[in-house]
């Protein structure tokens, strides 16, 4: 498959991109979660209050702070650091995006539209290791997660 002004947008966890590409063509968006989390500790539930937090404990429930950013108007401090990573990389040279964070639907959205507002193509991809054995979908077709990598691995690279 040739990644030319596409990107795959991987919901879950996996650490898939740096198996395919170079770091620069691609972001963790888990780790834009908790450095938005870690610029903006104000906004953060309760317990995490007054700098008493471990940032481990932020990552480990990124999911719950997405959730508590989502319920009270937050959402834009992730949006746009978000957005702040994607410029910051040359736009449409991002060719893969992943991170649990992305299994939110409301931040799979606007990353989404981030990249289709830099005239991408999305290919949708999502992770499970937690079946009988692990697999990818790309686009709605079950692969192994071996077979799911070939199929996004630039040609470059696979030769």
């Amino acid at each position: 498959m040739v990644m030319k002004n596409k990107v795959a947008i991987i919901r879950g966890w996996g650490n898939i991109a740096p198996q395919i590409t170079s770091l620069e063509n691609c972001i963790n968006a888990d780790n834009v979660a908790l450095i938005t989390a870690l610029k903006y500790p104000h906004t953060l539930p309760e317990k995490w209050a007054k700098f008493q937090f471990d940032p481990t404990t932020v990552y480990v429930c990124l999911k719950e702070v997405m959730d508590y950013w989502n319920n009270n108007d937050y959402r834009y401090l992730i949006a746009s650091e978000y957005a702040s990573f994607v410029l910051d990389k040359g736009g449409n040279s991002i060719r893969f995006t992943e991170g649990e964070v992305l299994e939110i639907d409301w931040f799979y959205r606007t990353v989404r539209s981030y990249h289709k507002h830099f005239n991408q193509s999305i290919v949708e991809c999502s992770v499970n290791y937690f079946e009988d054995h692990d697999h990818m979908n790309i686009d709605g077709t079950k692969f192994t997660l071996e077979e799911g990598l070939d199929r996004l691995r630039p040609l470059s690279v696979s030769g």
